[in-house]
């Protein structure tokens, strides 16, 4: 028996997206997801749906032209390719073009907004684009932590797939943050939401890594005192501010509820609601740095002052300032 791999999925995948009928109002799927259920044997979609623990949901789905079938077909297409190993520039490709797939998949779920919306539109929404950027996400992983003594070729295929405006790294990233906002209007679990912004915070996400290096010598390494105190706390003070973009997203929901065009419409609910989502943020840590006080950006016109340990962990949060609050 042929053994299926993501080659076979890419069999079909030649086949063009189907034309939404209105703007927003039909799925676009790719051909090499959409036909899994027909050149996939059925023990490798089995497989798949176990792996992703979707058997009870989807065996009587994965055929389904709405979002629950397309995020059990998304299931079965992420395992396909973590069976292809990576063992040359092809296979690089073939991982890349997946991801591709995925990503303009989670993009057309996103903007999603069927006329007659069924029970549960939201959460299959978010869950159907979630298990899309998923593909993109492992892609990435893989590419990103390839075994010791792949070929060169090999490797610098995958970071030139990586890397620079545009690639996998920067497309991930931003699939993932967009899985966030879905998830906002949602009642999920503490752990869901930690996990969801774990995805974007352990990969790097939206962090100017160039202001985060520390480099042995240079000028700073020369400074004594106050004045190397002062020079530890801006570099602190810019890696707290990246680390706060990556998650500024969980702000949204103290932003639509208590910011208004031009100010605060309520100062100290709005300071709850900003630190206690902040106060779940776990900074970068480096041993012996003083507590930091940094002031993030919550919207236009208005900060909240945040002091960080060194332990990464918020000791204290608040007020907010700027022309907005009052």
């Amino acid at each position: 028996m042929i053994k299926p791999t993501l080659s076979m999925c890419a069999a079909v995948a030649a086949l063009v997206w189907a034309a939404p009928a209105a703007a927003n109002r039909t799925l676009e799927e790719p051909g090499s997801i959409r036909a899994i259920p027909r050149m996939v044997p059925k023990a490798k979609i089995s497989d798949g749906l176990k792996a992703a623990r979707l058997t009870d949901d989807c065996e009587s789905q994965i055929n389904s032209r709405d979002l629950v079938g397309l995020r059990c077909r998304l299931a079965v297409y992420n395992n396909l390719n973590r069976d292809e190993a990576i063992t040359d520039p092809l296979a690089v490709e073939r991982q890349r073009d997946a991801a591709q797939n995925a990503i303009k998949t989670a993009q057309s779920i996103a903007t999603y907004s069927p006329v007659k919306k069924k029970k549960g539109h939201g959460e299959n929404k978010y869950l159907a684009h979630k298990a899309a950027c998923q593909v993109a996400l492992d892609v990435h992983d893989r590419l990103n932590k390839l075994p010791a003594g792949t070929p060169a070729s090999v490797a610098a295929a995958a970071d030139k797939a990586l890397r620079g405006d545009g690639g996998l790294f920067q497309a991930a990233c931003e699939c993932a943050r967009d899985t966030v906002v879905l998830a906002q209007p949602l009642d999920l679990s503490e752990s869901e939401k930690g996990a969801l912004q774990s995805a974007l915070t352990s990969r790097g996400c939206f962090l100017d890594k160039s202001k985060i290096a520390t480099k042995r010598g240079g000028p700073s390494s020369s400074f004594e005192g106050e004045a190397s105190a002062i020079a530890a706390q801006n570099t602190a003070d810019a890696m707290f501010k990246d680390y706060a973009k990556a998650r500024d997203v969980g702000l949204k929901r103290c932003r639509q509820k208590w910011v208004g065009p031009a100010r605060v419409k309520d100062k100290k609910k709005a300071e709850s609601c900003v630190c206690t989502e902040i106060k779940r943020w776990r900074f970068p840590k480096e041993r012996g740095r003083p507590d930091t006080t940094v002031k993030l950006d919550v919207a236009p016109k208005l900060t909240v002052d945040v002091v960080v340990a060194a332990n990464g962990k918020v000791k204290s949060c608040g007020p907010l300032g700027g022309e907005a609050a009052p």
